[in-house]
C-alpha cells in the first residue's frame, strides 16, 4: 500500500515540474477533422463529356477519403458544311453537315429556285385592265418560254377635277386615267351646317306678330331664321308655362340671365321692358 502511494506521488510531481515534456508531443487534431482546412482532391474516375451527353469525375480526398462528383455541360455539335449541292431554277438543292467533334451528319434540303423571267419580246402589250403576251427568257439559267403572260399594268388615276363640299352642297372629285381615259367620280357630301351658339331672338314675339330667331353658322357664316310665336309666359320658349319660367323671368330682371331666352314672351304687361311687375303677372299667371 505505502509502494502505490508513493507511485502516485512520483507522478504528480513529475507533471507538475515538467509540463512541457508532457505538452510537446501532443496534436490537437490528432482527435478532429484532419481535412478541417480543406481536402487534397485527385481524379479517381472521369468521364469526358460528349456533343450530345454531359460528362463527369469523381474525386477522391487523398487524406480523408471522401468522394466528390463534378459534372461537366455537353459540348453540343460543331456543324461544318461537308459537301453541297446547290438548287437550281427545276432542282432542289441539298447540303451535308458533319460534326467534326463525334462525326454525326445530316442533310439539309434546299427547294428548287424556279425561273425568274425577264420579258425579251413583247407580242401583245398589257393595258390597263388586260393582259398581255410575250416571250420570256429566265436570268439564272438561260430557258426559254415562248408564251407569258404579261400581267395588266392598272390604272394610273390622277386628279383632274375638284369641287369640295359645303354646309348644304355636295362636292365631287374626278380621277382620269392618262393611260387609258378611263375616270372616276366621287361625291363629298355636304357637311350640314355648325350652329355652335344656339339661337337668340332678333325679333321679340307679340300678341299680334310673330318674332323671329336666328343662329349662326361657324362654318359658312350663313344665318337661319324662324319665326317664333308669343305665349303669354313662356320665357325659355319650350312651349309651357311653368316655375322654370318664372326663375327665368328673375334672372331677367336681374340681368343675370344667359342663352336662350324670349323678352316678349315675359313682357306680361306690353311696355317693352321684363321687370318686377312682370313677375307678380306671372306668379298670379301661375297661381290661375
Amino acid at each position: 500500500m505505502k509502494k502505490i502511494i508513493s507511485l502516485i506521488l512520483v507522478l504528480i510531481l513529475t507533471f507538475a515540474l515538467f509540463p512541457a515534456a508532457v505538452s510537446a508531443d501532443y496534436d490537437p487534431g490528432a482527435s478532429g477533422d484532419p481535412c478541417e482546412n480543406g481536402h487534397s482532391w485527385f481524379v479517381k474516375y472521369e468521364v469526358a463529356p460528349t456533343c450530345t451527353e454531359r460528362g463527369y469525375a469523381t474525386l477522391e480526398c487523398e487524406v480523408c477519403g471522401v468522394q466528390h462528383i463534378e459534372f461537366f455541360p455537353a459540348l453540343g455539335h460543331n456543324w461544318e458544311l461537308m459537301m453541297a449541292g446547290e438548287p437550281t431554277c427545276t432542282k432542289d438543292g441539298s447540303y451535308n453537315y458533319f460534326c467534326t467533334n463525334c462525326g454525326e451528319n445530316y442533310v439539309e434540303k434546299v427547294p428548287a429556285l424556279g425561273h425568274d423571267w425577264e420579258i425579251i419580246t413583247e407580242i401583245t402589250a398589257p393595258t390597263c385592265t388586260e393582259d398581255g403576251l410575250g416571250r420570256a427568257r429566265c436570268r439564272r439559267c438561260g430557258d426559254l418560254q415562248y408564251e407569258v403572260i404579261i400581267p395588266a399594268v392598272g390604272h394610273a388615276y390622277e386628279l383632274s377635277e375638284a369641287v369640295p363640299a359645303t354646309c348644304t352642297e355636295d362636292g365631287y372629285f374626278i380621277m382620269n386615267c392618262p393611260r387609258c381615259g378611263d375616270w372616276i367620280i366621287s361625291t363629298l357630301r355636304a357637311y350640314g351646317h355648325d350652329f355652335v351658339n344656339g339661337y337668340t331672338i332678333t325679333v321679340q314675339p307679340t300678341p299680334d306678330e310673330p318674332g323671329v330667331k336666328s343662329r349662326r353658322c361657324a362654318r359658312c357664316n350663313a344665318v337661319v331664321t324662324e319665326e317664333v310665336y308669343y305665349i303669354e309666359g313662356d320665357a325659355d320658349g319650350d312651349g309651357t308655362v311653368n316655375v322654370k319660367d318664372l326663375a327665368l323671368m328673375k334672372k331677367i330682371v336681374a340681368g343675370a340671365a344667359e342663352g336662350f331666352f324670349i323678352a316678349g314672351n315675359a313682357d306680361l304687361d306690353f311696355d317693352g321692358l321684363v321687370k318686377i311687375k312682370d313677375l307678380s303677372a306671372m306668379k298670379k299667371l301661375l297661381a290661375g
